[in-house]
């Protein structure tokens, strides 16, 4: 049976706080009279009095310390289901012809999260938390990464200027103060710290001179007491928190943890009905007939959508990058005019519209693994670059620029598109021989040339912390690998169309991007992109010199993939290079990633963001990436798991 709003209320911790109260104010009164009999002071017992006050005051050295019998405990008959996630079948039951349910006068979410935040001490926060002059200084860096932020994805309950931020600072002083208002503030702090500019001394406590140290104290005490907490992490607070805390992990933890807490938020958005709001909200707005609702109806459910279309826009970017399915599939993010009223492009719009149409990619990707026919494979590019093409067609001429003069959101808009386009065309690009899938490789690189002109342009405008400077960098070695395969490819083949290629430009391209890398390494939070350029050199060397009889290898390491071994294979004596996987002698007895089919070579594992397949019509170029089946790049940074791979030049027959 469905609970109602008293049932909900009459929970144990509900009934003792409601005695606790009782007795408080009895104590109240014994002490008025006490008074009025005595002329003075009550020399009344004080401790009950006493009692409250540790309960709200009593420090916490750590998360660990925070008292147990201070949690939320619901009686053994609650189902944890709340009127917004009640079955459906069960809801048809009592809203019929006969019956109809009672509105609920608020929402289940912020009555569990009012008793929550008062049933947990706040001590442990504020002791994150800088001295006022500092946080002025820290929060004049904000408002970039916070306007870009809640353009791309936006959430109402979210701060979105350094007004914010400090109004939020001042409530945090109060013992009573709200602890997810808290954690939303110290990860928004987190991300703003790692963003100090190279020549930033901090001032206060030694946690903020080392913004390494403080990021990992904010990570930490917020993935204990939130992210990991059922009940606090599912309202929708909770949720807010925990999409902002994924992005504070973006430049920090290894992708399979990222993964998992965005699988996790998914799971505590549908519990709690978020799509359900969204979908509800759609009906209103699109409804002509029907009286609109409670304007503080309205309120709540544009809350929660704003929430699930974020949540909804973070899945299809994470899958697109790492070629993993789609947790929210079956909810597709909104329609919406590309061109605002100002005439303006909307950036939101914009990138829902991209982003959702690039999911297509994963159904490629999946028709890959399966070994389906190339045919198949083609429509779906083709259809996904017409769709990509119709919407650059609706934005105004001469939106699209390389150079820009400080930070915008265009600008990074325009970059993921290059990136959306090679990603649409590599897999075909990379099988191209001289004449099958000509249109996938001009067309992919092009968009690799673009993106390396704008990685150029974009990435020194980025501050060194910035939340998604690691997906910039990668995404560029994508690009950039890309032109390295071709002006290969190009050298060895016979190909009317690859001799036409301008080596040296794109070479020279290739270096000013690699310089541009090596800049962003030398800065703060710079690992990656450090990385990223010692292995496109490193690839470089191997691809371009000339070629032996000795096989040559080198080792690539990269943080979101791990190590890579390639080797360029040895030139066959019939002068046709062939695929064979080079493994280590301790791996040479297991073979089960090869492809077990010779005329459709179909790794058994995923792949990454490159993500082929193999046939007679590739060569190793193109099965450069393909890990095996356990996902080396989900695993730890320190594990032993190491994928090794050859690598050669494409058939150069053509």
């Amino acid at each position: 049976m469905r609970r109602t709003n008293e049932a909900v209320a009459s929970t144990s911790r509900a009934r003792l706080q409601h005695l606790e109260k009782e007795v408080s104010t009895l104590w109240s009164v014994v002490h008025q009279l006490e008074a009025r009999l005595n002329g003075g002071t009550p020399n009344g017992d004080p401790r009950p009095q006493a009692v409250a006050v540790s309960r709200t005051n009593h420090p916490v050295e750590s998360v660990s310390e925070m008292l147990s019998d201070e949690d939320e405990h619901f009686d053994s008959d609650d189902s944890g289901l709340s009127p917004s996630n009640t079955p459906i079948h069960l809801l048809h039951l009592f809203d019929n012809g006969l019956l109809e349910p009672e509105s609920p006068s608020s929402n289940t979410s912020s009555r569990h999260h009012t008793s929550l935040k008062h049933s947990h001490t706040v001590a442990t926060y504020q002791k994150l938390l800088p001295p006022k002059e500092l946080m002025i200084r820290i929060t004049k860096y904000a408002t970039p990464w916070l306007s870009i932020y809640n353009l791309l994805f936006p959430q109402s309950n979210m701060p979105r200027t350094e007004e914010d931020l400090l109004a939020q600072y001042d409530k945090s002083g109060s013992p009573a103060a709200d602890l997810l208002g808290m954690a939303s503030l110290l990860v928004s702090l987190a991300l703003t710290v790692q963003q100090f500019p190279d020549d930033f001394t901090g001032e206060g406590p030694d946690r903020m001179r080392d913004p390494g140290s403080f990021v990992k104290d904010v990570s930490d005490l917020v993935e204990r007491t939130v992210t990991n907490d059922d009940n606090l992490g599912g309202t929708l607070d909770g949720i807010g928190t925990t999409l902002l805390y994924l992005r504070l992990q973006l430049g920090q933890a290894p992708v399979s943890k990222m993964w998992l807490i965005l699988r996790r938020i998914v799971a505590l958005a549908e519990l709690n009905g978020l799509p359900r709001a969204a979908a509800a909200l759609k009906r209103h707005q699109d409804s002509l007939s029907q009286p609109p609702p409670d304007p503080s109806v309205l309120v709540s459910l544009k809350m929660k959508a704003d929430v699930w279309t974020s949540i909804c826009a973070i899945d299809r970017v994470q899958s697109l990058m790492w070629s993993l399915p789609l947790a929210t599939s079956n909810y597709p993010l909104p329609k919406q005019a590309i061109i605002a009223a100002n005439g303006q492009v909307d950036a939101q719009a914009f990138q829902y519209t991209m982003i959702d149409l690039a999911t297509r990619l994963l159904e490629a990707d999946s028709l890959s693994q399966a070994g389906r026919p190339l045919a198949e494979i083609f429509q779906v590019v083709v259809e996904t670059d017409q769709a990509m093409r119709a919407l650059n067609n609706q934005v105004p001429k001469g939106w699209h620029r390389i150079e820009w003069s400080e930070f915008n959101v265009y600008a990074i808009l325009q970059y993921w598109q290059q990136y959306m386009n090679i990603r649409i065309h590599l897999q075909l690009a990379l099988r191209y021989d001289g004449q099958d899938f000509a249109f996938s490789f001009i067309t992919c690189l092009g968009a690799a040339q673009e993106l390396a002109k704008r990685y150029i342009s974009l990435r020194p405008l980025l501050a060194p912390g910035f939340f998604a400077n690691r997906v910039l960098d990668l995404q560029a070695f994508t690009g950039i690998v890309f032109l390295i395969l071709a002006v290969a490819r190009g050298s060895l083949s016979s190909g009317a169309f690859l001799q036409t290629v301008d080596a040296n430009s794109v070479l020279e391209l290739v270096d000013r991007a690699v310089e541009t890398m090596r800049y962003a390494a030398a800065r703060a939070a710079g690992e990656f992109a450090r990385q990223a350029a010692d292995s496109i050199c490193s690839l470089r060397s191997l691809l371009l010199q000339p070629q032996t009889s000795d096989s040559q290898k080198i080792t690539l390491h990269l943080a979101l993939v791990g190590k890579i071994h390639v080797s360029r294979k040895a030139k066959a004596s019939n002068g046709v290079q062939r695929l064979q996987p080079y493994l280590p002698p301790n791996q040479q007895q297991d073979m089960s990633w090869q492809p077990s089919n010779p005329i459709v070579g179909n790794v058994g594992g995923r792949g990454d963001m490159f993500a082929p397949s193999i046939d007679g019509l590739m060569d190793s170029l193109s099965y450069s990436m393909e890990l095996p089946e356990n996902y080396p790049f989900f695993a730890d940074q320190t594990s032993g798991t190491e994928p090794w791979l050859t690598w050669s030049g494409w058939d150069g027959n053509s």
